[in-house]
């Protein structure tokens, strides 16, 4: 369907876009699914189906995976955010009442900076 072979697409691809062909279609179903998810009027089977996934379960892995949040918590988050509930991303803070705030939510949650 591409003119190239798949070997040829398997190398080339990367070289382009920084990821594999999986990879990418991956991304770009999570994303998807990220938008479904905080439209809100769609339950996380019904994304995970829509998306591709016919396991909720593989579904909320590879969400959290990406997105270091469940699909419930996606969803949750974007509702709250519709209620204008403040979002801890909008409290300023001075930087020394921000990194305590972090290092005591790490210390709590057994959360991971970075990469979860």
């Amino acid at each position: 369907m591409v003119g190239v072979s798949v070997r040829t697409l398997k190398r080339g691809f990367p070289e382009l876009f920084g990821k594999t062909v999986f990879g990418y279609l991956t991304d770009r179903r999570m994303e998807w699914a990220e938008k479904l998810l905080q439209q809100g009027n769609l339950s996380v089977t019904e994304v995970a189906n829509l998306v591709g996934y016919s396991n909720p379960g593989h579904f909320a892995a590879a969400f959290k995976r990406r997105f270091c949040v469940t699909p419930s918590q996606s969803a949750i988050a974007k509702q709250q955010v519709k209620q204008n509930i403040p979002q801890l991303s909008d409290i300023e803070l001075p930087a020394t009442n921000a990194q305590m705030l972090v290092q005591t939510h790490i210390s709590v949650t057994g959360a991971k900076m970075g990469r979860c």
